[in-house]
């Protein structure tokens, strides 16, 4: 538990909502207290307390928390709370609900989720990824900066500035030194991740139709860049000099990927194929078909002897690379794909709402993980591969082996956003703390 939820845990007790304050409940006027419904709610709310202060003083944290939140949610809903119009018992309540997501029907350890509270950002976010040390991750959206959170904290640790047309496409450097964005504006920045420095600006795309996708190449050295202009560009990292342009795609080129040994580069493009090429020479080495509509997003595996793509055309298919051929084909409709560190698990953001992990090996579904706001735009496995991020309106970081959330980040935008879908959509897999009501 965080310095933050225990504060807010104590402050309750200091505020008298749920452990000082709700004995004295029983206390009320005979008037207030008259009813036999009353009289039961009463004593509902005084056993969750006297269970959470027990709990609480025993440390145990996830227990005392779903506790303290049943008892919150049962006396913010009893009409004789209502009336008497105590906005501190209120407020109170809801810095609790804000403090923390509970999802029903999960074990214990794994209800009480914890939440930053960070307007760092505004709008849905485009692109994520992790530093290679994995102690960070990087953030766009269409506001026109980069963000740096730290992964332990969910701190917000810098904000990168300097675009006129929103960011799309981020990365880092093998090293973690460097961090790439690539801009509506056709521009490539290139930042120091210490220091927040602008180190470069790479320009050599069509107008209006850069920032598609970027990746550095295994060493560092290069930096390749999709555009909508039907070209792949490669650039010197250390010069900023244009090295190649790469043709042969009819439509505008969504992805781009370096294999592991850094002699080949895979792209996508809305012309439904992906093409291998020749980094040295810049010779088409490869030409894959089989998608329908258009390739959206491409990753290699980390050996290099994979491929996978996700379509449009809802499917996500694994290609040998040596060879060309179909390994296998999913269903899938979505944004985003990652291979664990390991290549042993596929994960696809879908645009169904749900993360699917499939085993690589045998194409089985693993894991499923549910959130109710949003279609996820990206997602990016921490370098250990214990944890997953994911993003859209929001970024949330999964436990891989559960399944389960551990933090999420929000904006204001994004939290009024998933606010609203959830009062639509009444969605349980994933509730707020004000429906519990029903599983107490």
């Amino acid at each position: 538990m965080n310095n933050f939820l225990k504060c807010v845990l104590f402050g309750s007790i200091t505020a008298g909502l749920v452990f000082a304050g709700l004995p004295g409940l029983s206390s009320q006027s005979p008037k207030e207290a008259k009813t036999p419904k009353k009289q039961t709610e009463i004593h509902q709310i005084n056993a969750l307390n006297n269970s959470s202060e027990a709990l609480l003083i025993s440390e145990q944290y996830p227990d005392v928390l779903i506790e303290v939140l049943r008892a919150s949610n049962k006396l913010k809903l009893t009409p004789w709370v209502q009336e008497r119009s105590d906005t501190q018992i209120l407020l109170t309540i809801t810095t609790l609900q804000q403090a923390v997501y509970l999802r029903s029907n999960e074990k214990k350890q794994y209800r009480a989720t914890e939440e930053n509270n960070l307007a760092g950002y505004d709008g849905v976010i485009n692109n994520i990824a992790y530093s290679p040390n994995g102690q960070q991750l990087a953030s766009v959206t269409g506001d026109n900066t980069i963000k740096i959170w730290d992964v332990s904290s969910g701190k917000l640790l810098k904000s990168l500035t300097g675009y006129s047309n929103g960011v799309f496409s981020i990365a880092y450097s093998p090293n973690g030194q460097q961090l790439a964005g690539a801009s509506g504006d056709n521009t490539i920045k290139i930042w120091d991740v210490s220091s927040g420095k602008l180190l470069k600006s790479l320009t050599g795309h069509g107008a209006t139709t850069g920032g598609n996708s970027i990746a550095y190449s295994p060493n560092g050295q290069q930096l390749a860049g999709a555009s909508g202009d039907n070209t792949i560009k490669i650039w010197d990292v250390s010069s900023g000099k244009l090295l190649k342009s790469l043709t042969g795609h009819s439509n505008g080129v969504l992805s781009v990927a370096y294999r592991s040994n850094g002699q080949q580069l895979a792209s996508a493009s809305a012309d439904k194929t992906i093409k291998i090429w020749d980094v040295s020479s810049g010779k088409l080495l490869k030409s894959l078909t089989g998608h329908s509509n258009q390739v959206i997003t491409i990753v290699y595996s980390p050996d290099g002897q994979q491929l996978a793509s996700a379509s449009a055309d809802k499917t996500i298919k694994i290609w040998d690379v040596s060879s060309g051929k179909l390994l296998k084909s999913l269903t899938g409709n979505g944004y985003s794909i990652a291979y664990s560190p390991n290549g042993q698990q596929l994960a696809f953001a879908g645009a169904d709402k749900t993360i699917k992990i499939w085993d690589v090996s045998s194409g089985k579904l693993l894991k499923s993980l549910i959130d109710y706001c949003d279609s996820h735009r990206s997602i990016a496995y921490s370098p250990n591969g214990q944890q997953l991020a994911s993003a859209d309106w929001h970024i949330i970081f999964w436990d891989v082996s559960s399944g389960q959330p551990l933090k999420t980040i929000w904006n204001k935008e994004g939290r009024q956003f998933c606010e609203r879908m959830r009062q639509r959509k009444q969605r349980r897999q994933l509730s707020r703390v004000d429906i519990l009501e029903s599983s107490s």
